[in-house]
């Protein structure tokens, strides 16, 4: 009975080894086929290729966040830039009012002479000096001191 049971344990080994021959000559028929295409010599390897388009699509993905990233930094840069230069148009503006005003450049801008006085009363000024001028044209405004106003329509009443 062992002798038996040994012989089965034999054939089974032998067919076995005869069996991973037959997967081996398999094997090398497939790998001479696959090296003709030029491809890996296993099929399990031959899936790389798929990693290699990942790889690709990441790159192209991190070029692609890098351009957005330096486009938003130029625009930055450009808004920045044109708010400074609208800075200076309004220091350049303030700076020539305030010349050609007479006026000192800062809190005292749009008023007289710095004095403090309001626009209306800038305008009341020159209204008053225009009608002394007009006055002393007709010649009923003589020996007038400056600053009197009496003789002014609105000082008058």
């Amino acid at each position: 009975m062992e002798q038996a049971q040994l012989r089965g344990f034999r054939d089974h080994r032998r067919e076995g080894l005869w069996r991973d021959a037959q997967d081996s000559a398999e094997e090398q028929q497939l790998s001479a086929f696959l090296a003709d295409d030029g491809d890996q010599p296993y099929p399990e390897d031959a899936d790389n290729d798929g990693d290699v388009i990942i790889i690709i699509i990441i790159i192209i993905i991190i070029i692609i966040i890098i351009i957005i990233i330096i486009i938003i930094i130029i625009i930055i840069i450009i808004i920045i830039i044109i708010i400074i230069i609208i800075i200076i148009i309004i220091i350049i503006i303030h700076h020539a009012c305030s010349l050609d005003r007479g006026l000192p450049s800062g809190p005292g801008w749009g008023v007289r002479g710095g004095d403090g006085q309001p626009a209306a009363a800038d305008a009341a000024v020159a209204t008053v000096s225009l009608w002394r001028r007009v006055r002393r044209a007709e010649g009923t405004d003589e020996g007038r001191k400056e600053g009197d106003y009496t003789s002014t329509p609105a000082a008058q009443g």
